[in-house]
């Protein structure tokens, strides 16, 4: 339905099977790989079929092993320590001795 052009390629803009917009972008490619895409995906469309379901893709990266930490050891430590309400009270102007 329609090619749009972006910084790194092209987007692809149409209707699905059940009337639902969709839009894809293709990175790299010309405005004629662009329009043969397009072609493809409406001429799908017109016979009925479903594009692919992203949620039932298989993943396209190992996933991480159980068990492992992405932040590592410490990585539930906090940045910087909590200060206490004591500590708080010599910070600051009023804690301040006037002679």
């Amino acid at each position: 339905m329609a090619v749009k052009r972006t910084r790194t390629g092209y987007q692809l803009w149409w209707y699905d099977v059940e009337g639902r917009f969709r839009k894809q972008t293709f990175r790299g490619i010309g405005r004629d790989e662009a329009i043969r895409l397009e072609r493809e995906i409406l001429a799908a469309r017109d016979r009925g079929e479903r594009p692919p379901d992203d949620a039932t893709r298989p993943p396209s990266r190992p996933s991480r092993r159980p068990g492992s930490t992405r932040a590592g050891p410490g990585g539930n430590r906090r940045p910087w320590p909590s200060i206490s309400k004591s500590s708080s009270r010599s910070w600051g102007p009023s804690s301040a001795t006037s002679g």
